[in-house]
């Protein structure tokens, strides 16, 4: 399995692509019975209100949670992990996916989030400045049920910020008005997908989830994948966009 070329420019121009159907329904199965399986019926949290929801303390534990065997990880899918390696060059490693829930609300309004946030260089902690974020679901998600929403080509709009300003490394950038005008033209997008669906971004993206306005829990399992030498590298702000990727 692997991007076609199409697929990769539009992961280069937009900083995200939606691949169909990269998850068995197989291991769909698996995921869900391992859920029932682990917290039983969840269906009463939809009853919880409340301005962040997947924030409550009843279903935090799901963040910490992670399927078995390993093999059965969202990283460790060969479809997956073949994409991976392509983007990559074998170089992408580590974390296999939290599980978030969202829970429903649909008395709020639905509309898009005012801003978003990124996980790589521009990221609170630091961390993984380095890295291929991956997002599926357990079941569908459809149109204001809390997909994904991302701002397509912000990606390359923090690295050109980063490359004027390389000490706005920390979370300063997010204040600093000349990003902030760089970004508001930028039209979020929420991104939608079916269960078994697998979406890549890149680590520089601004992207954040929506609010979910369906009558469903949002399953979503999330993978941050950093660069296996991210430490070397880690305040170099590079010439080339695509430096350490393979594509």
């Amino acid at each position: 399995m692997a991007l076609t070329s199409a697929q990769i420019a539009a992961f280069k121009a937009l900083g995200y692509v939606v691949v169909r159907n990269l998850i068995q329904a197989s291991v769909l199965d698996n995921w869900r019975a391992q859920i029932r399986a682990k917290f039983g019926d969840l269906s009463g949290a939809q009853k919880a209100v409340g301005s962040r929801p997947q924030h409550r303390a009843d279903i935090a534990i799901l963040r910490g949670f992670r399927f078995s065997p390993r093999e059965t990880q969202l990283a460790q899918q060969p479809k997956v992990k073949a994409i991976v390696d392509q983007l990559g060059g074998g170089q992408f490693c580590g974390e296999d996916g939290n599980l978030r829930l969202l829970l429903p609300e649909p008395q709020r309004e639905w509309h898009l989030p005012d801003r978003g946030h990124i996980d790589g260089y521009l990221g609170k902690r630091r961390t993984m400045p380095f890295l291929l974020g991956l997002a599926t679901y357990i079941y569908d998600v459809e149109a204001r049920g809390g997909g994904t929403v991302f701002w397509p080509g912000s990606h390359i709009t923090s690295w050109e910020f980063l490359r004027k300003y390389p000490g706005h490394l920390d979370r300063s950038f997010k204040e600093h008005p000349e990003y902030l005008a760089m970004v508001e033209d930028i039209q979020p997008v929420e991104v939608p997908a079916k269960a078994g669906d697998v979406i890549f971004w890149h680590c520089n993206i601004l992207h954040e989830t929506s609010h979910n306005a369906s009558n469903h829990i949002r399953y979503g399992l999330f993978a941050r994948l950093p660069h296996k030498d991210q430490e070397m590298f880690q305040d170099e702000i590079p010439a080339d966009l695509w430096k350490r990727w393979r594509i």
